[in-house]
């Protein structure tokens, strides 16, 4: 469909459908041409970020630039999400920006679900329900719509403006920070699926069949060749277990 925006199509995931999310954003990361992708999400975890970052890091190998924005102090994002924002700054002088936003106010949350994709002539942007989560890319009943529009345009233009926005309320994503939030239990954990209700009525769990990266976010530290580097960034929390995040 077209309107004065551009092309406009909406993108609905349910569980066991045929649309996966993560599919789709994988086929942009791929897609030839791509200049920049960013995120900025209220909720971020390895297991949503898993489901993508091959992708991201080949296209930050030949100069895509990721800029990323994630809720925290949430009880959801966890310190893997962080910390992968780390090792891929590390990599990759393409990772230009990885910031974190924390509530101002207890009755107010950071809550913007946007993906966006820059080319020299387009842009391609989703914003809809989904977060960067292995429920919000896989599993969950998200509706989101999938905007493209020529460079230049008026709705481009507004996607900066509160890009913008964002960044400017956000602290950028360091060792101190993770240490800080991880000391304060006010990140979520890869063990426990904080995203979703507990499981009082015995209602099954459904199994899609997806898996994150096939290597574990440890395994990618432990690849790093620089000793010291790999240091720093292997004992940011001090719950960090060797296998995973207490």
């Amino acid at each position: 469909m077209s309107s004065q925006t551009g092309l406009v199509s909406l993108l609905s995931q349910s569980p066991g459908g045929a649309l996966s999310l993560f599919d789709r954003i994988n086929a942009l990361l791929k897609t030839p041409g791509l200049k920049r992708f960013r995120a900025t999400v209220a909720y971020a975890r390895w297991s949503g970020i898993g489901l993508i970052s091959p992708n991201i890091e080949a296209g930050l190998k030949v100069g895509m630039e990721f800029q990323a924005i994630y809720g925290v102090a949430n009880g959801v994002t966890t310190p893997d999400s962080l910390l992968y924002s780390l090792y891929l700054q590390k990599l990759y002088s393409g990772h230009t920006y990885a910031g974190a936003v924390e509530d101002q106010y207890v009755n107010s949350t950071f809550h913007p679900k946007l993906f966006e994709f820059k080319f020299d002539d387009r842009i391609i942007a989703i914003i809809g329900s989904a977060n960067l989560t292995g429920a919000g890319l896989s599993r969950n009943t998200e509706v989101n719509v999938e905007v493209e529009c020529k460079s230049g345009n008026q709705f481009e233009k507004q996607i900066q403006a509160a890009w913008d926005a964002m960044r400017q309320n956000s602290k950028r994503i360091t060792l101190p920070l993770i240490r800080e939030l991880k000391e304060s239990d006010d990140l979520g954990s890869e063990q426990r699926d904080n995203e979703s209700r507990r499981n009082k009525s015995g209602k099954p769990q459904i199994n899609t069949g997806v898996r994150a990266s096939p290597k574990p976010l440890f395994a990618k530290v432990l690849d790093l060749d620089n000793p010291t580097m790999k240091a720093k960034i292997a004992v940011a929390p001090k719950a960090w277990t060797g296998t995973g995040w207490s």
